[in-house]
């Protein structure tokens, strides 16, 4: 029994906050941009002479693309952080990017140094207060007191104008976010199936697996090009449908395999 609840730790934890940090993703990310496709599209219709379509609503892309201010992203860098603690890598999901050739971004090598991409924009959001503060006073002074920054009004203005300009772009690649969720469902399914478990107990686990995998395939059919023959609202949908067919097959590994 002692073995088992350490096959545990190793498998299924691991999955369980894995899939946490793409709940995450979906709540904070995709849903809002998708959600915002489907405003923005209502300005886009084709009249064919009988009937009125509203075109954006016809299809989404595969990959969306939103801009978000640095201080809507504290939480997020360290979610980022948490999840590359547990070996969870979310560079094939998505890009976190920000403008290298503003004026401020002279100032960010002082604070992360040696890192590029994604690291290097989720090291911005962590610093973004120091950052600002560099630019305004022109100085690579590390660990500003923030009660100096606040205690002077034009350092505390500039600051503020600055920190309203620092934007991170966030590109995430919907069917990666898919895969991924798919591949920890058959993970947990896979510890499931070399664990002393009787069969009957496992036919929950597969159950959800192919419930996943029908959405998976679902929306996987209705790929062209870079766009997903769905409206953004039947896509996150399904989206929702393989995440909660994924998260229930992990959970049952998980009562499944903990000591009694």
């Amino acid at each position: 029994m002692h073995l088992k609840h350490r096959v545990v730790n190793v498998g299924t934890e691991p999955l369980i906050y894995s899939l946490s940090i793409i709940r995450y993703i979906i709540d904070n990310f995709v849903s809002a941009s998708l959600r915002q496709l489907i405003d923005e599209s209502r300005n886009f219709i084709y009249f064919d002479g009988d009937n009125i379509t509203f075109v954006g609503t016809l299809y989404t892309p595969t990959r969306i693309r939103n801009i978000y201010n640095v201080r809507q992203l504290m939480d997020f860098s360290m979610v980022y952080n948490k999840a590359k603690h547990v070996g969870a890598r979310l560079e094939h999901i998505m890009n976190i990017m920000y403008d290298q050739t503003a004026e401020w971004a002279l100032f960010v090598d002082a604070f992360c140094p040696a890192l590029s991409g994604t690291d290097a924009a989720i090291c911005v959001i962590q610093h973004q207060l120091d950052v600002a503060a560099s630019y305004c006073k022109k100085s690579t002074q590390k660990n500003i007191d923030v009660n100096v920054i606040f205690s002077d009004n034009e350092l505390a203005k500039c600051v503020d104008v600055t920190l309203s300009q620092i934007n991170m772009l966030i590109d995430i690649d919907l069917l990666a976010l898919i895969e991924t969720m798919y591949d920890y469902a058959t993970s947990a399914f896979a510890i499931i199936k070399r664990a002393n478990v009787d069969r009957h107990l496992i036919l929950p686990v597969e159950s959800k697996v192919n419930e996943a995998r029908f959405w998976l395939h679902d929306i996987f059919s209705k790929v062209s090009g870079g766009v997903i023959l769905l409206a953004p609202y039947d896509v996150l949908s399904r989206i929702t449908s393989v995440y909660i067919a994924s998260s229930t097959a992990i959970e049952i590994v998980h009562s499944l395999l903990k000591p009694s």
